[in-house]
């Protein structure tokens, strides 16, 4: 049973079956909240991918609102088996996608540390609550975050001597996760950076090791890597060129996003979205897609400068929510908001001692993960908050936390210092 355990497929197998114990008693998780419904049936009804706003812009629908992923693939689904067919063995396909994330992150944590690290790794993965009930949900969340630990772990694979094909791949993966949810875009830059400054592992100098070296392989990779993003990125922009002869790279619901944030009724909800406030009608009416979200941009802009205490003060709340320990009363019963303090909690301390114990120097990939979760926050708190954008970064923090347990439990002496 141990020697089962302890292999990829014996973490499949657990990882699933957690799931499809989720799936059969427990319960139902965050699924598409319609949006996305309905702009399928505008694309079987001859409309395209369109979605219903509550602006008055020009026409009646939205054509590049959100990013395509999610409802591309369920159009692909109902083409197959028809509108309408119940998409419960989409949702088992997501699962078994979510059950194989947590075999990536068991190579991850192997890579980086060797299998102690990767099986830990991935069995809290497999079995950490939150996770388990969002990795069978039918909505892009649970497709990007699993894609994500397949992205990072081609990306470290390609960059520690694997094919630079690897690089390519990872970047086009990067691209179908941002197209699925656009706030992962936010990593792009970092990545970039950290190719360029980490390409080539720091080799060490009269005993000391430099933080970063910058060098030509590095700069390879990075571009290797923005090729394969723009491979599947490019053709969701040109298409969007073709419709507003604008250039629009993810989609056009950042003035929604910024704006529901920068009002005076913003109370850190996803709940604020006033689309019948008359001054913003008024701004937006008859205005095409692209301009509408541009001015809602720009009144979010203006409230800021003209409130900049207020702008402070959300962001500093916004950063709070994202990180909080706790899912909204408001939504979840009591049961379910001990179960996911009990889960969280733990995780978040033993996140916060790895941060302390990781070999910086030695092995740079901290440095990427790190500013990952920065790139992510940041990313986020100047938006509307909801916990579930947090959870892609929970197998990263799990590395951190099962880096920091493995350090507590053996017998190597204490924490390596910088």
């Amino acid at each position: 049973m141990k020697k089962a355990l302890s292999n990829p497929l014996g973490l499949f197998v657990v990882a699933l079956l957690a799931r499809l114990l989720i799936i059969h008693y427990g319960p139902m998780p965050a699924n598409d909240d319609g949006v996305y419904e309905k702009a399928i049936l505008n694309y079987f009804a001859g409309h395209g991918l369109a979605y219903e706003h509550g602006l008055p812009v020009q026409g009646t629908l939205w054509f590049s609102w959100l990013p395509p992923v999610y409802p591309v693939l369920v159009i692909l689904y109902y083409k197959l088996f028809g509108v309408g067919f119940t998409l419960f063995p989409l949702r088992i396909a997501i699962t078994v996608l979510g059950s194989l994330s947590c075999v990536w992150l068991y190579q991850l944590g192997k890579l980086i540390k060797g299998k102690e690290l990767g099986l830990l790794a991935g069995y809290a993965l497999a079995l950490y609550p939150p996770q388990v009930l969002d990795s069978t949900s039918i909505n892009p969340h649970a497709i990007a975050n699993s894609l994500f630990i397949l992205c990072l772990l081609l990306l470290l694979k390609g960059r520690k001597g694997g094919s630079p094909a690897l690089l390519v791949v990872s970047g086009a993966l990067l691209g179908i996760i941002a197209l699925a949810r656009g706030e992962f875009f936010s990593c792009f830059p970092w990545i970039l950076l950290w190719l360029v400054l980490w390409g080539k592992t720091p080799a060490s100098v009269d005993g000391e090791t430099p933080l970063w070296t910058p060098s030509t392989r590095g700069v390879f990779l990075a571009v290797l890597f923005v090729a394969g993003t723009a491979l599947t990125m490019s053709p969701w922009v040109i298409r969007n060129w073709k419709i507003h002869h604008r250039f629009i790279l993810l989609s056009t619901n950042y003035g929604d996003n910024f704006y529901f944030t920068h009002n005076p009724d913003y109370h850190f909800t996803g709940d604020a979205i006033y689309y019948d406030f008359p001054h913003l009608q008024r701004l937006t009416q008859g205005l095409s897609e692209p301009d509408c979200a541009k001015v809602m941009f720009n009144e979010a802009l203006r409230y800021i400068k003209e409130n900049p205490g207020r702008f402070v003060r959300v962001v500093a709340g916004n950063f709070f929510e994202f990180w909080r320990p706790y899912l909204s009363p408001q939504k979840y019963s009591h049961a379910q908001i001990l179960g996911y303090v009990v889960s969280y909690v733990p995780l978040f301390i033993f996140f916060l001692l790895g941060l302390l114990r990781v070999p910086w120097r030695k092995d740079p990939t901290w440095f990427l993960f790190l500013g990952l979760i920065a790139a992510k926050t940041f990313g986020q708190i100047f938006f509307y908050i909801i916990v579930r954008f947090r959870e892609a970064l929970v197998p990263i923090m799990i590395l951190y936390a099962g880096t920091a347990l493995l350090s507590l439990f053996q017998k190597s002496g204490p924490p390596q210092r910088d």
